[in-house]
């Protein structure tokens, strides 16, 4: 049959085009050879990549590398995705035998390699961006389509191990949200372990093919990979020594994580070792990577447990002005606002607050994700709410007589009803609260035992009474018993079972075990503990002496916690000028007990306010200090208007660097509207008391 010929000449172009096609193709993969995919030249090679080929696959993985790599936020990895889903259905519709080319000879995989290290790497980025934009259900889909190519070699996407800390983050989750999850945590976590064997076993099939072509211990990097997933589900489930097998089989390689072994340290309630780890990983930080920065936050929440707040504002502070608005600054801002919540700090609390509320962040490469960043900021919602309401009446004892005060407080109380109702309802509704919370120091938690204790107070006491017994009989971390017990004390305390209270917080302060200067924020509590304890008993000497432990551990909770601290008063400079005369008396209206010289008492500390005045601005130095130390050193205040000026020396007394007295404005409620909402509020509180365990 002969053909015809048009169609020769057809068949003809066809093969030149085809050869001219090859030839393009060639030249790119030649000159990109040396250039690595997130290269700064990368946007500009893309848009000559695929101006010589646009249905070449290579321009469009260039351009969603550079976009990927730039992202910050939601907009930049939405950006990268587009390009990047076009390579991959490029490489699989020209290349789909070569991908699935399984081979040990080394000729054979010298002809494929690159497609196997560009499709990886491909389909690693698209997971990455699903994953960060909170798109689990995409990210599962890519995975299994690498998977589904049973490449012998995992260069950036190891689709199992993958799969793994997918079910595992969102673990709390169910089927009905994601389709890929099982229907409980549990369920959720063994998922999770079975898709690292199921990665173990592929490592181990692929070992004797890939061991002709890659050099000896080739499988080691996936097998560490592995490894470091298992680190991170056996220490979520408490198992400690399987958990440390782990890290002892990574440790002196890059799988090894400071941050990550940190969490184990401080599941342990090994604190000095905690923060060991995690100036480790801070020093590795060099600010390039765009990811969440656990560590930050972590080492801030680590100082408000050794009674240092301000170390830890300042270093949040300088955080963010290198890292600015990348993922992270949302939970440096939460951080703050600890921080500066238990340096006494209200207004500077709330300011940060807002920030991390006003603020979208992105969760990279973290397992804390947005329900935790939500429920965080609702407990300092609740917790400054509640502050407000402590600050009136430690700034003036007589605000029971003051109309528009009782009235701004009737709003602050309505408004902090109404946030521990939506806490608590969140709490309950939170299906890994005795994973994360009633075992305290979970690694997946975000908030401090201090906060733990905030939410459950006022709750069912006879059901977390049970709860904490329970696990001082089945937790095995000897370290963390102390804080079963204080939280115990506290619930009897609540129950009016003052002397079983007093015996179990003696234990914790007694404990050998006990880092005092890890721990000043626990033992700081159990002193204010007992102050209820003995005001309750009557007994004013222990009372005396528990107080002043309590001021001397954590001075900046002393006024928010209805204890009356005596300071034995003297006061240097113009004590009858009618301004010094003006401040004083605003600081007496404060709830402070200040001692006159013939009423001085030696069991309580010296307070020494210092009065200069220059070019109509007082500056005042306040320095308490007990027979063998200082407690207190403040000399930065400066007063420029009397009123509020004796309230700021108050606060000061207590190591709280106010120079702001918060004024709240108009409240919205009326004095009767806001008691009829409180009644609703606390009706339908106490319902849920009775109704709810948790």
């Amino acid at each position: 049959m002969k053909l015809r010929p048009y169609i020769v000449l057809n068949i003809l172009l066809v093969l030149v085009a085809f050869a001219g096609h090859a030839q393009v193709r060639q030249t790119i993969d030649e000159e990109r050879r040396e250039i690595w995919y997130m290269d700064k030249r990368a946007l500009e090679l893309s848009e000559k990549y695929i101006k010589l080929d646009k249905n070449y696959y290579v321009g469009y993985m260039y351009e969603g590398s550079y976009k990927f790599d730039r992202a910050t936020d939601y907009f930049g990895y939405k950006n990268a995705i587009k390009p990047l889903t076009k390579a991959l259905e490029l490489i699989e519709k020209d290349y789909d035998k070569q991908l699935k080319t399984r081979t040990s000879d080394l000729q054979t995989y010298i002809g494929v390699y690159q497609y196997h290290r560009d499709f990886s790497w491909i389909a690693g980025l698209l997971y990455e961006c699903y994953s960060n934009l909170e798109q689990p259900d995409e990210a599962v889909r890519i995975l299994h389509r690498v998977k589904n190519k049973h490449q012998q070699k995992e260069f950036f996407c190891q689709p199992y191990n993958a799969l793994c800390w997918l079910a595992h983050r969102h673990r709390y989750y169910t089927s009905a949200k994601y389709a890929f999850l099982k229907n409980s945590i549990e369920a959720n976590e063994s998922m999770a372990l079975k898709f690292l064997d199921s990665a173990f076993i592929n490592v181990r099939d692929n070992y004797y093919m890939n061991s002709g072509i890659f050099n000896p211990g080739h499988e080691q990097y996936e097998l560490n990979g592995i490894a470091f997933y298992k680190t991170l589900i056996y220490s979520y489930n408490f198992e400690i020594d399987s958990a440390e097998y782990y890290y002892d089989m990574l440790r002196f390689t890059p799988s090894f994580s400071n941050n990550n072994y940190a969490y184990t340290k401080l599941m342990n309630g090994e604190f000095a070792e905690t923060i060991n780890y995690f100036e480790l990983e801070k020093k590795e930080d060099d600010f390039s990577r765009k990811n969440t920065k656990e560590f930050y936050y972590m080492l801030a929440l680590l100082d408000t447990y050794k009674a240092n707040p301000q170390k830890g504002i300042n270093d949040l502070h300088a955080t963010i002005a290198r890292a600015g608005s990348t993922p992270g600054f949302g939970w440096n801002n939460l951080g703050l606002a600890r921080g500066y919540y238990y340096n006494g700090q209200l207004f500077e609390s709330q300011k940060h607050l807002d920030k991390a509320s006003q603020f979208e962040e992105m969760h990279i490469n973290t397992t804390w994700g947005p329900e935790q960043y939500d429920f965080t900021k609702n407990i300092f919602s609740y917790l400054n709410k509640e502050r407000k309401l402590q600050s009136i009446s430690f700034e003036d004892t007589q605000y029971w007589y003051n109309i528009p005060a009782l009235i701004k407080m009737t709003g602050f109380f309505a408004d902090e009803q109404s946030d521990k109702f939506v806490l608590i309802n969140k709490f309950g509704a939170n299906p890994e609260r005795d994973y994360v919370y009633y075992h305290i120091f979970s690694p997946e938690s975000t908030i401090g035992f201090d906060e733990v204790w905030k939410i459950i107070d006022g709750l069912d006491a006879d059901f977390f009474i049970a709860k904490f017994n329970e696990h001082l009989q089945d937790d095995q971390r000897i370290n963390i018993f102390r804080y079963y017990r204080y939280f115990i004390a506290r619930l009897l305390i609540n129950k009016g079972k003052y002397k079983e209270a007093e015996g179990l917080l003696m234990q914790v302060l007694n404990d050998p075990l006990i880092d005092l200067e890890h721990e000043k924020l626990l033992q700081a509590r159990c002193y204010e503990a007992l102050c209820r304890v003995y005001d309750k008993q009557g007994k004013d000497q222990e009372y005396k002496r528990s107080l002043v432990a309590f001021y001397t551990l954590y001075p900046q909770l002393v006024p928010y916690s209805k204890n009356t601290m005596s300071f034995n008063l003297r006061v240097v400079g113009p004590t009858d000028n009618k301004e010094v005369k003006q401040l004083l008396d605003e600081l007496h209206d404060c709830d402070v007990n200040l001692l006159e010289e013939e009423d001085h008492d030696s069991e309580f500390p010296t307070a020494t306010l210092t009065f200069q005045k220059a070019d109509s601005i007082w500056r005042v130095s306040c320095v308490v200090a007990s027979k063998d130390s200082v407690l207190v050193s403040q000399d930065s205040l400066k007063i420029d208007e009397l009123k509020g000026g004796g309230r700021k020396i108050a606060y000061n007394l207590f190591n709280i660097p106010v120079t702001t007295i918060p004024e709240y404005g108009e409240n919205d409620y009326v004095l009767i509207g806001g008691i009829l909402l409180i009644i609703a509020i606390l009706w339908t509180a106490h319902r849920m008391k009775k109704s709810l365990r948790f």
